[in-house]
């Protein structure tokens, strides 16, 4: 019997060479050079999320990821701040640190909003990315 991956997606998955070191379950972005980056809703370079890593990746190595569908991880403590997302809320880029997600929304000016799902259960979050707009 198979052991259960750490984090269960339920749509196609791409793949893109990391320039940092990315988690699974981390919004990514795509820069220019098209290499995946961790995301964050600071600035206009970084707040262009296109996915969430599916697996883990050192700088220099292949991350894959998904652009929507169900996202499911037992633990969502490095990415949310908690282990379990709440049910029914949406999720947005934090603004605050790289590659995480947050259930309220960035406020300041010059930060950008960035919903990038909503919490289907307390381990699941349905992939819905929009694009950013500034604040």
């Amino acid at each position: 019997m198979e052991p259960i991956p750490p984090v269960t997606p339920t749509t196609e998955s791409y793949s893109a060479e990391a320039d940092a070191a990315i988690a699974i379950a981390q919004p990514i972005y795509l820069k220019a050079s098209g290499h995946a980056d961790l995301a964050q809703a600071n600035a206009a370079s970084t707040a262009g999320a296109i996915g969430f890593a599916i697996t883990a990746a050192e700088p220099s190595f292949a991350v894959d990821y998904v652009t929507e569908g169900k996202l499911t991880l037992a633990d969502w403590t490095t990415i949310a701040g908690t282990a379990a997302l709440v049910a029914g809320a949406t999720y947005y880029l934090d603004a605050a640190g790289p590659g995480r997600i947050t259930s309220a929304a960035p406020t300041a000016a010059g930060q950008y909003v960035v919903r990038l799902g909503r919490a289907a259960s307390a381990t699941t979050l349905d992939v819905e990315i929009e694009a950013p707009i500034r604040l």
